[in-house]
This record gives structure tokens, sequence and C-alpha cells, in this order.
């Protein structure tokens, strides 16, 4: 399957693109964003045990297959996901390192996800916890 990077969201060579969202206070879209979300990504949801976790999920899945949909001119929804060896999803159709990469990481109520089309990358996020 070919794809070609979209013209809102241009990827250069040896460039690397980080997005931050804050995903609490989005409950008014949760409806468009679960009407998104694979099979796969909807059960994972309905996992949680609380329903704020439930909702952070939900919100920060959507808004990477709204940007993943950016990067290549394909509805969020329509977006398939291939897993890795050791989990890290891709494109399906890609082989890890070919054409557009991402990765996202979530904590607490803040996601990353960041986008490149020159090797694989990994993000990580993580909510400082004071300790009394």
């Amino acid at each position: 399957m070919n794809r070609q990077i979209g013209n809102d969201f241009v990827l250069k060579k040896d460039e690397i693109h980080v997005w931050h969202a804050q995903l609490g206070g989005l409950e008014n879209s949760l409806d468009a964003f679960l009407e998104m979300l694979s099979k796969k990504e909807l059960k994972r949801a309905h996992s949680f045990k609380f329903e704020k976790d439930r909702n952070k999920y939900i919100a920060g899945h959507g808004i990477l297959r709204i940007l993943l949909g950016r990067y290549t001119n394909l509805e969020p929804g329509k977006i398939q996901f291939s897993y890795g060896e050791f989990g890290k999803p891709g494109l399906a159709g890609l082989e890890e390192g070919e054409g557009l990469q991402f990765n996202y990481s979530q904590s607490g109520d803040a996601a990353l996800c960041a986008f490149t089309i020159d090797g694989s990358l990994g993000v990580d996020i993580e909510k400082i916890r004071h300790i009394p």
C-alpha cells in the first residue's frame, strides 16, 4: 500500500514533529473520537476501570488518529495499525523505519505524539509524582 505524506503537515528529511496534548476537558469530543477508534482500541478503552482513565485513552488515541490523518491524507477512522515484535505501533502496510513513523506516550492528563519519515523513533512522557 502506497502512502504519501499529506500537504497539511509536511515532514522533511531529518525532521521530527512532536505534539503535546492535554487530555482533560475533552468530554464534548469523546463521541467523535470513539467513532475513529478500531475494534482493538475500543476493547482497550472499555477495559479501564475508571471513566476518567477511559476518557483520556479515547481522547489520546483520537488525537493521534487525527494527526496521522493530517500527515497521510487518510480519514482518521480508516487508519490501520500493525504492531512490531514488542508491541510498537506502526501504519499497516509499512515496514518499521519505512515511510511515516510515529510514537505515542500518555501519562496523567498529558500525551505526546511524535512523527518522522527518517527512521523509527520513540517518545516518552511521565507525570511527576511527589512522594511525601
